[in-house]
């Protein structure tokens, strides 16, 4: 339990490995309870935009929506499982969503792969919610944005390709 029981907060976590995301290795990340990790700065964004946005930078958004934990059983959990250099860092978010009530979903980090998955149990389709890769304010991979193509149980999983083009 990270401790965020909250609306619109987050906090800095370590890895328990070093994570590389397009092309950049961190031993950190912000985690929000509006549902992403960012790795480049410590953000509160509770309305998303569709990716890519200035208003993130690095970023993991796996239901990037107005998302409460302030209530009875909900919060952002993290747990590490495997062995060294197969382990897998895990982000639970038990939240109450504004739109439809109560939302819960997983990013899974893999050790030494890049491969980055997001997996969904309750959930409203993701009907405003921002689901996706960004590299920076003018790249990223997005899976949703506002059009609901969550269902409850799928797995999303990003396998790293070729290194994004700068940023201009």
């Amino acid at each position: 339990d990270l401790g965020l029981h909250c609306d619109d907060c987050g906090t800095r976590v370590q890895l328990p490995f070093p994570f590389t995301l397009y092309n950049h290795t961190y031993s950190s990340a912000w985690v929000n309870v509006n549902g992403y990790l960012e790795f480049q700065y410590d953000e509160d964004e509770d309305l998303p935009s569709c990716i890519p946005t200035p208003r993130l930078g690095r970023a993991i958004a796996a239901f990037w929506w107005d998302l409460n934990t302030s209530y009875a059983g909900d919060g952002v959990f993290t747990a590490t499982t495997g062995t060294a250099p197969h382990r897998q860092f895990v982000v639970e978010w038990r939240a109450y969503n504004v739109t439809s009530g109560f939302t819960d979903f997983e990013v899974v980090l893999a050790e030494g792969s890049g491969v980055v998955s997001m997996i969904y149990g309750s959930t409203d389709g993701g009907q405003h919610s921002t689901v996706g890769l960004q590299a920076h304010s003018t790249f990223g991979d997005q899976y949703e944005c506002g059009n609901p193509r969550l269902s409850d149980g799928l797995r999303v999983d990003y396998v790293p390709g070729p290194p994004p083009p700068p940023p201009p």
